[in-house]
């Protein structure tokens, strides 16, 4: 497995706050990656992708979105009308606000409701790690963690928002350089207002989810995993607004890529090494050669073997069928390379299965119309 990067940056800013350190390593990045999987893939999506990411780029400042943007237009070649918003626009609203107003004002209710139903879906579903699915919220001395992100322009690291009361306004912070007050009329624009001043107040996963299921839409689709985590955010939203949470939808596909793939199983490694341990215990089963020492070693196993003994002369007698077993080892070492190869080579096409039959491979990597198949479809 190669691992190929589009910028010589890291990803630990969040992605609206993204700038290309490399461009000409970005511009570079479908020819690289077209490159490796060409072997395997004639003609790969990213050969058309990558020019319409490029083509983003050259009017958006953020290699994220310009990421985006090519794919957003690739599938509106292949005839898909979507509508895509970067969660930062949606935050801009007015509905946003009021949701942050809403919970802003309602922390202590809203983290007791929360590390409650937090601990509930931990122990139905046997979960033992702190941060699985999500952290419980905090809370230090007057302080309440709340379910939202900050981080400013100078500072783009996100980091826990806290709040406290401070007679009849709250204070928002950080707990290092952020400390800003707003009067409960003034809650619900909070967010605009932080962002004129370059600070972005976003909300984490299970707010955004909620958020979005609330306000922005009919019908939430979630995958897999998070449609498991997201019955979480049911009991936060049934207990905190007392309503039935509204129904989302979880849809799932799996493609691999079209590739002739070794046909090994893991029962053959078991197999093998059934083998490799009959050598070890059972030699005389795989004696290659047929000579008077041989076949005198093999008839001693027998008779041991024919004559196994009870009680106290049993360790004995075990010494015996060892030594016996030890003897026969130089005639069935041709054996034992052939399996030990064999074995090798099934761990390396087990390996090769793992990764070549992985359902995690980026779409851009698909024959070209394979991809465009999937893509109509999941939406017809």
């Amino acid at each position: 497995t190669r691992y190929l990067k589009f910028d010589t940056g890291g990803l630990t800013i969040p992605y609206e706050m993204q700038q290309l350190d490399d461009q000409e390593l970005f511009q570079g990045f479908g020819a690289l990656v077209g490159k490796a999987i060409r072997k395997l893939i004639a003609t790969p999506a990213m050969e058309r992708y990558w020019p319409l990411v490029l083509d983003a780029n050259k009017t958006i400042d953020n290699p994220c979105l310009a990421i985006a943007a090519g794919r957003h237009r690739l599938e509106h070649e292949w005839g898909l009308v979507t509508l895509e918003l970067p969660l930062g626009r949606a935050c801009d609203t007015g509905s946003f606000g009021a949701f942050v107003a809403e919970l802003l004002e309602r922390h202590r209710e809203f983290r007791e409701i929360h590390n409650e139903s937090l601990d509930e879906f931990r122990t139905i579903h046997s979960i033992r790690g702190p941060a699985q699915p999500v952290p419980r919220l905090g809370a230090r001395e007057e302080w309440t963690e709340t379910p939202f992100w900050v981080w400013s322009r100078g500072n783009p690291v996100r980091r826990a928002l806290w709040v406290r009361y401070l007679g009849d306004s709250l204070v928002l912070s950080d707990l290092d350089s952020l400390h800003r007050e707003f009067s409960s009329k003034e809650l619900a624009e909070c967010p605009l207002v932080l962002s004129g001043e370059g600070v972005c107040l976003r909300p984490r996963a299970l707010t955004t989810t909620m958020y979005c299921r609330l306000v922005l839409c009919d019908l939430f689709l979630h995958g897999i995993g998070g449609g498991k985590y997201d019955s979480l955010t049911d009991r936060i939203m049934e207990r905190l607004f007392e309503i039935s949470a509204p129904a989302f939808a979880v849809a799932t596909a799996t493609l691999r890529l079209p590739l002739e793939i070794p046909e090994t199983q893991p029962v053959d490694l078991t197999a093998v090494r059934a083998r490799l341990r009959e050598l070890r215990f059972h030699p005389e089963t795989m004696v290659e050669q047929d000579d008077d020492g041989a076949r005198e070693l093999v008839a001693k196993k027998s008779e041991l073997i024919r004559s196994a003994p009870n009680g106290s002369g049993k360790k004995a007698w075990h010494l015996e069928i060892e030594q016996v077993n030890q003897s026969l080892q130089p005639l069935v070492e041709g054996t034992r390379r052939r399996l030990l190869e064999e074995e090798q080579q099934v761990l390396r096409h087990l390996e090769e299965n793992k990764v070549l039959a992985s359902r995690e491979f980026a779409w851009c990597l698909f024959p070209d119309e394979l991809a465009k198949r999937l893509s109509k479809s999941a939406w017809s």
